[in-house]
């Protein structure tokens, strides 16, 4: 269908391939077609030709352009698209009248569903209106999924960019963001670490904290207490979302059966076997979009919508405050963020699968970045981590700057000081040294030798 509208459009590029000089030459809207002589067998020279068109195709393009616009009418209105409100722009004669209508349609079927609002997040965010953009998330965000994090984020950023009255919006909806994603990432760490929050674990764990950085005592330590820990997941109950695909004839197998090697598998696993083989041109295998939100339940995506929701925040004024006050929180709830060595123990801790019995005479024990499905907990992580490293080194680098500034502004009053001038004290009856205002030693001038009135002269 866009081919065909390309061919409407008189065979140019689409507008998703145009740069702003490109539509700036080539307004249609400034063409009417009665102009055009479609009887001689001079081609036209408007860009609504074609120069290698014959005159038959010239005269059925027209009614082409009619019916591929009306096509692409219905089709936006029952499933709004980036791509279609383009197409439909670059392919139509009245463009203001062909936007208004795309938009009067684009606002009855915004609560329709998901998809809807994230065309039309998507649409607004390319208009460049941001009061649009933040109404839609405030009346809508019941719409929003997991996985629309990266389409809200760009809408939002496009908001922060356009002005300081809109920061404010902005940075209230990060933070209520960020602080879900936080609950929710540490209970994805809880699956994996279910002892971390024990009372004598989080003490044990303070206490090695306080061990010098990179000691023999402190990593023996860390490494005991990443073990003591670490869930085995042998009574675990079934994911919610688990059951319900076995419910509809999705079962969790023991094993892949891949290359006969004995490993466990997960759900997961079974969920990338179950993507379609159907390869494109490319060789890219295209994967089943039926399962996305199975696949968004055991592999969210967690270090990709932190780091976008961080980027927000910061991009908003008064982030900084926000993400200080987040650091706060992350450290009281997962106090093993306060140090990157013992995020790494547990990125590197040995885990076995929840959907398995632990064997002792197995090797069913694999790294917890080494398991497909609890990459998302070592993504979570990792990406914690990193966010609490920059917010302290953030916090040294602002305390360096305040003592770089009081020591600049005590050398300024000790100079000013100095710079006044005092008259030296004497002290009666007794001979004592004092300096002269420049700092010089004074001296005493040598004594004149005492004269009786001539009478040293007489023998």
């Amino acid at each position: 269908m866009l081919i065909y509208a390309r061919f409407a459009a008189g065979g140019g590029l689409s507008l998703l391939s145009k740069t702003e000089s490109d539509l700036e030459q080539e307004d249609f809207d400034e063409y009417d077609d009665s102009e055009c002589v479609v009887g001689n067998r001079e081609p036209c020279s408007c860009p609504a030709h074609a120069l290698h068109w014959s005159e038959e195709m010239n005269e059925e393009r027209h009614w082409l352009r009619k019916t591929v616009r009306s096509r692409l009418i219905d089709l936006f209105d029952e499933a709004p698209s980036i791509e279609l409100y383009l197409v439909l722009l670059d392919i139509s004669r009245m463009r203001e009248d062909t936007e208004s209508l795309l938009l009067e349609k684009l606002s009855n079927a915004v609560a329709d569903s998901s998809d809807n609002l994230m065309a039309a997040l998507r649409i607004y965010t390319a208009r460049n209106e941001p009061d649009e953009v933040l109404d839609l998330i405030d009346d809508h965000s019941y719409l929003i999924r997991p996985r629309d994090a990266h389409t809200v984020q760009n809408a939002l950023l496009i908001a922060a960019h356009s002005g300081p009255g809109y920061s404010e919006r902005v940075l209230s909806i990060a933070e209520v963001e960020l602080t879900t994603l936080l609950r929710t990432m540490h209970a994805s760490v809880q699956t994996c670490f279910g002892a971390a929050d024990e009372p004598a674990r989080r003490a044990e764990l303070l206490e090695i904290l306080r061990l010098r950085a990179g000691s023999v005592q402190r990593s023996s330590r860390l490494e005991s207490w990443v073990q003591s820990v670490t869930t085995t997941g042998t009574n675990a109950p079934m994911n919610p979302m688990a059951f319900a695909a076995m419910m509809f004839g999705i079962p969790a197998p023991a094993a892949t059966g891949l290359d006969d090697m004995d490993e466990p598998a997960d759900l997961l696993s079974y969920l990338d076997l179950m993507e379609s083989e159907e390869e494109e041109g490319d060789g890219v295998v295209d994967p089943d979009p039926g399962l996305e939100e199975l696949r968004e339940e055991f592999r969210p995506r967690l270090r990709a919508r932190w780091n976008g929701w961080v980027d927000v925040a910061s991009a908003a004024r008064g982030g900084s405050v926000v993400l200080a006050k987040l650091y706060q929180t992350a450290i009281q709830i997962m106090p093993y963020l306060r140090s990157m060595d013992a995020c790494d123990g547990l990125i590197s801790a040995y885990v076995v699968s929840p959907l398995l019995p632990l064997k002792e005479d197995s090797d069913e024990l694999c790294r917890l970045n080494d398991r497909p499905s609890k990459l998302h907990v070592s993504d979570a992580i990792d990406a914690l981590a990193l966010f609490a490293k920059a917010q302290r080194d953030k916090a040294i680098a602002e305390q360096k700057k305040k003592d770089r500034r009081a020591r600049k502004a005590a050398q300024a009053a000790s100079s000013s000081s100095s710079n006044i001038t005092t008259t030296p004290q004497f002290t009666f009856g007794e001979v004592n040294a004092t300096t002269l205002p420049n700092g010089s030693p004074f001296v005493f001038p040598p004594l004149a030798p005492v004269s009786f009135g001539g009478l040293d002269d007489v023998d």
